[in-house]
């Protein structure tokens, strides 16, 4: 199989964790440059602006989802990062030297509004199959009018997770010859425990935590749950546990029901009691990622309760389990019956009891109590993380090159 990045020389760094594994062969590559923590010990975060917004399938976001990058100022060219994942496509352009200009294109997959993303049982008959169609085609434009396609494919790193990862051989293969053969996206699946990594570098960068304190980040993907444990901003690939389950693979197809939900919770009890996870005697500090889903039910929450920012207090297990009753899944309901403009809204607020669910089962597991917080850190999930990585490794080769010359 393929290595990426193998043929990129890439700087090493003492004092950084153990490189971590990008392809399920033995390939792997080292993360590059320390990332920066707001801890004591190190500097400051740095916080790059690229733009007042960016478009995500045709709505802004606010452009502090590219916070936490490396420096571009070695940067010669543009670099793309595409992930594949459970329930959408994603497309980041980084330019060089323009520190304003990012394309970046989203495309969810599966039925409108409902959700439904990759089903791990096969690709035939399903939507899906011309919507990857319709993603990579779309993406390959966007890399050719960046002058990435088709002679510089080794600025691209293309990766696919626990949605491909789950599906059958000739499914897996069918959704990587796609990309490669007919498209040129060299896309390549990656493992749970680097997709966490990529998640937790993004997340955990510029957050305040001390260089050796312990930490976990709680991932929920629309097909996998990961839950990743380090020190700072430094993961650890061994301690990765992996789940089997996300928000939106437990068929909830009336979210708010409590029998659905019950019946969740029991197949999500038997993918932690299958897994590694055990109690923690003292519980570390807790993290995830700040997605849009949270966004939704924290604005939900601010206007039940003025004055209350989950994005910044972080989420107890008390709050989920009252999010989970019958009256926090009615506030829930209402809400969602309430919203008659925005799709994508409706569709966060239905993916909130299965992400909470999950969270909840985890937590249990864990051994938290009621008032164990998670905390979310930066914003712009495991995309970001790809893209640190490749923007330092493209510079390191660039830098080489130079040098060389």
């Amino acid at each position: 199989m393929t290595q990426i990045l193998s043929h990129f020389p890439l700087k090493t760094v003492a004092s950084r964790r153990p490189s971590i594994a990008v392809m399920q062969s033995q390939s792997r590559f080292p993360l590059g440059a320390r990332p920066i923590s707001s801890g004591q010990d190190v500097e400051a975060p740095r916080r790059l602006r690229f733009g007042s917004a960016i478009q995500i399938d045709k709505m802004p976001v606010s452009s502090d989802v590219m916070a936490g990058l490396p420096s571009l100022k070695e940067l010669k060219k543009p670099v793309a990062v595409v992930v594949v994942g459970g329930n959408a496509t994603q497309l980041v352009i980084v330019h060089p030297n323009s520190q304003s200009l990012v394309a970046q294109t989203l495309i969810p997959l599966g039925s409108k509004g409902k959700g439904t993303g990759i089903n791990p049982q096969g690709l035939a008959g399903t939507v899906v199959q011309g919507q990857l169609h319709e993603a990579f085609k779309d993406f390959q434009r966007e890399l050719e009018a960046a002058g990435i396609l088709p002679e510089h494919p080794e600025r691209i790193l293309a990766v696919a997770t626990g949605g491909v990862r789950q599906l059958g051989d000739s499914d897996r293969t069918w959704v990587l010859d796609t990309a490669q053969k007919q498209y040129g996206i060299p896309l390549k699946t990656i493992d749970g425990h680097d997709e966490a990594d990529f998640v937790y570098r993004s997340v955990l960068t510029g957050q305040p935590v001390g260089a050796s304190e312990p930490v976990r980040l709680i991932e929920i993907g629309g097909a996998s749950t990961e839950i990743a444990s380090g020190r700072g901003v430094y993961s650890d690939s061994h301690q990765t546990v992996t789940l089997l389950v996300g928000g939106g693979s437990l068929g909830l197809s009336e979210p708010f029901d409590l029998g659905q939900l019950q019946t969740a919770r029991n197949t999500v009890s038997k993918a932690i009691h299958a897994s590694q996870i055990r109690p923690d005697a003292t519980l570390p500090r807790l993290f995830m990622n700040p997605s849009a889903v949270y966004h939704t039910l924290a604005t939900v929450h601010l206007a039940q309760h003025p004055g209350e920012d989950l994005l910044k207090e972080g989420l107890s297990l008390r709050l989920i389990q009252h999010y989970l009753s019958p009256e926090g899944l009615q506030t829930l309901k209402t809400t969602h019956d309430s919203v008659t403009t925005s799709d994508k809204a409706r569709k966060a607020l239905k993916d909130v009891p299965a992400k909470l669910l999950i969270l909840e089962q985890v937590l249990l597991s864990l051994g938290a109590s009621p008032e164990t917080l998670v905390r979310f850190g930066s914003p712009g999930g495991m995309k970001m993380g790809v893209m640190a990585e490749l923007i330092e490794a493209v510079s390191a080769k660039d830098t080489a090159a130079k040098d060389a010359s």
